[in-house]
């Protein structure tokens, strides 16, 4: 539509033909992967104009309270979307640093240390933070909602429909919502290719698989698409960072008021279950095994032949190498809360070593005192990278994964390879600094395996950015080991996370069946979604079946 207006104003006889089409049901309730694709697009489109010298001129030319108002209503509000999606994570990720930078509790008279620890600083500032105000800010920015509703419906009217969203979880829907238009108005701004996006017109009432569509006779995927599939670079991934940095709190001494633990707790839940409990169906033990079978069938199947084209499709191909992925943003961020934390970790290990003796610590003595947190956990992983390799050839194996659609492409079985690489790291990670947590310089461990993790994502990053390159083909079986390396990692990434999701939602499937037993006729997921009661189908279409298509005509040309 912006595009449309610009050509059109631009003059010298410009004209476009648009031809609208209206037809039965197209403007009827839409399910939640409808809602979200049609807000994606939204945000594409907004990040775009933000690029553009229109919006740079408006904003040179509106006066001051036009041009608030065009920015409230315009990019203002997607931009206040991702800062709000953003906020949680910096909040949570600062926190980890200003305890992590804390003195050891045993060890307080060895350098100088302030009366109040870092826990007792952060619980004041994030109590003054995570007070009432915000608590009216959040009932403030629902109130224009509710003036409208008291004036059309009635006082009573407006405080049902307002709490009875709140019980239906409305706040878990519109913070999975500022997530995804965060991530996707950013994500324009920073590599741009906004386009059309086909929301579709689905029935609300039809359930989204998790992974795909299972042949029942083969037990293979036949259709692969679901809820995990559209959300996990969106939301899953960073729903799991933030819970893992919540737990990292209280263990680094941290601690806060019940307010702000519900902020993250809220923020952690929307982000990875939204889809799941807006989802019909979700927790029905029979669709439930389904999920479990096209899980086994995607990540186990075929060397993982649907994961690796999946991976190729959506989060290797959508980049633009090395040289765009290098000077990103969110790279360049990310290197420096690396060094931040590097300066942190370097403290702590300076005061340590200056205690202890490093040679009466073998780790140390073989790699230096002030590296063994420093020296990312890849050595071991590449090594075995490159012995496979070289077995592969050996083997006289094809020097690729396992490509959909070729299946004469053979390698080494991708989930083995990921297990053994993940025991390896983890171990190459854990080793090196068990000399601190023996001496109980608990937050000593704690961070030095935070920035371990931040120095293996690093690497990790710029192997994806090495294989996007266009020579990278021509490198032929050198570079195989790069290719192993990362798609053994994210395979695994992406069979824990996954995992995750399916093992909570089996509280919900155990639920549902209490449900089911308990009372048939009032399903409490149904409620919850559709704010009625929901009854069986089958008995539904046995009272009241549906038209044939002759009367169904009829009826609509009545109406």
């Amino acid at each position: 539509i912006f595009a449309g207006m610009d050509f059109m104003l631009r003059g010298n006889g410009r004209k476009i033909r648009h031809c609208e089409y209206f037809y039965l049901t197209k403007g009827r309730d839409l399910g939640f992967n409808a809602v979200m694709g049609f807000f994606s697009k939204l945000s594409s489109g907004t990040g775009e104009q933000i690029l553009t010298r229109q919006m740079f001129r408006l904003g040179q030319i509106l006066p001051l309270p036009e041009m608030l108002s065009f920015h409230y209503a315009h990019a203002g509000y997607y931009l206040t979307q991702a800062f709000i999606a953003l906020a949680m994570p910096f909040t949570v990720a600062t926190w980890l640093l200003v305890l992590a930078a804390d003195c050891e509790d045993k060890f307080r008279s060895f350098t100088y240390c302030p009366e109040a620890s870092s826990g007792e600083a952060m619980a004041k500032v994030l109590s003054a933070w995570c007070s009432w105000v915000i608590v009216f800010f959040l009932v403030a920015q629902a109130l224009p909602l509710f003036m409208q509703m008291w004036m059309e419906m009635g006082l009573k009217s407006a405080t049902l429909r307002i709490l009875k969203q709140w019980a239906s979880g409305s706040w878990c829907f519109f913070m999975f919502q500022a997530k995804l238009v965060g991530y996707y108005v950013l994500n324009e701004i920073r590599y741009g290719g906004a386009r059309y996006v086909n929301t579709g017109r689905g029935l609300p009432t039809q359930r989204s698989p998790f992974l795909g569509a299972l042949d029942p006779d083969s037990g293979l995927l036949t259709k692969v698409s679901g809820l995990y599939l559209d959300y996990a670079r969106l939301s899953y991934y960073d729903g799991v960072k933030l819970a893992l940095a919540a737990c990292l709190v209280p263990l680094m001494g941290g601690y806060a008021g019940i307010v702000t633990w519900l902020f993250v707790g809220m923020a952690a839940f929307s982000w990875l279950y939204a889809p799941f409990l807006f989802n019909p169906y979700q927790f029905s033990s029979d669709y439930f095994l389904t999920d479990l079978k096209s899980w086994v069938a995607f990540f186990l199947r075929e060397n993982a032949t649907h994961w690796v084209q999946w991976y190729n499709e959506t989060q290797l191909k959508p980049r633009r190498g090395f040289r765009h992925s290098v000077w990103d943003v969110k790279f360049l961020l990310g290197f420096f809360v690396l060094l931040v934390w590097s300066s942190a970790m370097s403290k702590k290990l300076e005061l340590y070593w200056n205690i202890y003796d490093y040679h009466e610590d073998f780790v140390a003595s073989l790699v230096g005192p002030q590296t063994i947190a420093f020296v990312p956990p890849i050595l071991a992983s590449v090594v075995i990278c490159v012995l496979l390799t070289l077995l592969e050839c050996a083997a006289c194996c094809r020097g690729q994964l396992a490509v959909p659609g070729k299946p004469e492409q053979k390698g080494f079985y991708l989930p083995a390879i990921a297990v053994i690489l993940i025991l390896v790291e983890v171990s190459e990670s854990v080793i090196p600094l068990l000399c601190l947590e023996q001496r109980s310089w608990r937050k000593a461990f704690l961070a030095g395996l935070v920035l371990k993790l931040l120095l293996f994502s690093l690497f990790l990053f710029l192997a994806e950015a090495v294989i996007n390159r266009s020579y990278f083909q021509r490198w032929g079986m050198l570079g195989r080991p790069v290719e192993l390396f990362v798609y053994a990692n994210r395979w695994a990434r992406d069979a824990a996370v996954s995992t995750l999701l399916l093992a909570t939602l089996t509280i919900g499937v155990g639920l549902h069946s209490l449900n089911e037993m308990a009372c048939p006729t009032w399903n409490l997921h149904q409620l919850l979604i559709y704010r009625a009661r929901a009854r069986n189908l089958k008995d539904h279409l046995a009272e009241d079946p549906l038209p044939e298509p002759n009367q169904r005509k009829s009826t609509v040309t009545a109406l």
